[in-house]
């Protein structure tokens, strides 16, 4: 076994954590508006507590994922930057080429689910539904189309500076690969 194992279970705790978490806040109170006011004081309530905590279980993710990246990361570049006789240089363009290619690398395995979210989100959601509340889940499709790049270059949660306007699937979809870099 190796020693990073019993992350394996943190991760299927804090998976079920936040989908739990998203499934009742979301799902019950986005759109609808005649629920019974008693469920709003169940939300206050202790026995819901990890429920509501649920928001910060996504910095489970963050640490993990970090912890992970550097787990991985620093035998290769201790590696790779090991000089070939003492006292010679180390060569840093051996760490900024392995780092570059773990940037490209982690950029290739997520842009394709990442796309496929967005590209739903605008293009097929808007057609899935109707009704009283549907205009809740507004979208607003052109912001989304005039700000592709920014979703496209996972930088969407810091550019453009300061407008949070333009985020139109939210901001926390590129703070792990930001977070990487």
């Amino acid at each position: 076994p190796r020693a990073t194992d019993c992350l394996d279970g943190v991760r299927v705790l804090s998976t079920g954590w936040v989908i739990l978490g998203h499934t009742v806040l979301f799902g019950g109170t986005i759109f609808t508006n005649n629920l019974d006011p008693s469920f709003f004081d169940y939300l206050k309530s202790f026995g819901v507590t990890m429920i509501v905590g649920a928001f910060e279980a996504v910095d489970a993710f963050f640490v993990l994922g970090g912890f992970l990246a550097v787990h991985t990361l620093l035998p290769k570049v201790a590696a790779a930057v090991a000089p070939a006789t003492p006292g010679s240089m180390r060569p840093i363009w051996k760490f900024m080429l392995l780092w570059g290619a773990a940037i490209v690398r982690r950029y290739l395995r997520l842009i394709p689910v990442y796309l496929t979210v967005y590209l739903v989100y605008v293009f097929v959601s808007p057609y899935l539904g109707s009704g009283p509340f549907w205009s809740q889940y507004s979208i607003n499709e052109p912001t989304c189309k005039d700000t592709f790049y920014w979703n496209f270059l996972m930088l969407n949660n810091i550019l453009p500076w300061g407008d949070a306007s333009y985020n139109c699937i939210g901001s926390y979809h590129g703070i792990p690969f930001c977070l990487f870099l």
